[in-house]
């Protein structure tokens, strides 16, 4: 295996752009102005580890969501697919939450509701050209 070039990261996403990434395209068509607003929730206790971004976990749900994921293949998908690392503005070395904090954190994120409109274009995650 040869050694990884300080480009190779942004030659790789580029060519899953140019393949058709239906995460990038699904979330170009996504309405929201107000989605970090939206989505907000309070901190609640001051213990334990901060929660994650609510934009975030509500990214999660939608990857899990398009894709039919439990939990657990979901906190593994995204640490090994570079697609959904960049569809959640990860980068390589970012904590992403683990099975029970996915469950944890998706209900909260959820109970404040969204009012994103999609794109009526949009089937199965593509956007119409």
């Amino acid at each position: 295996m040869k050694q990884a070039g300080f480009f190779d990261i942004e030659e790789r996403l580029a060519r899953l752009s140019g393949l058709g990434d239906h995460l990038e395209a699904f979330f170009r068509t996504v309405d929201c102005p107000d989605l970090e607003q939206t989505l907000a929730y309070s901190v609640g206790s001051k213990s334990g580890r901060p929660p994650f971004d609510p934009v975030l976990m509500f990214k999660i749900l939608v990857i899990q969501t398009l894709n039919n994921l439990s939990d657990e293949r979901t906190a593994y998908l995204i640490n090994d697919r570079l697609s959904f690392m960049r569809f959640l503005d990860l980068g390589l070395s970012d904590r992403v939450p683990d099975a029970t904090g996915l469950a944890r954190q998706a209900v909260k994120a959820v109970a404040q509701g969204s009012s994103c409109a999609l794109d009526t274009d949009v089937h199965e995650g593509e956007a119409a050209e």
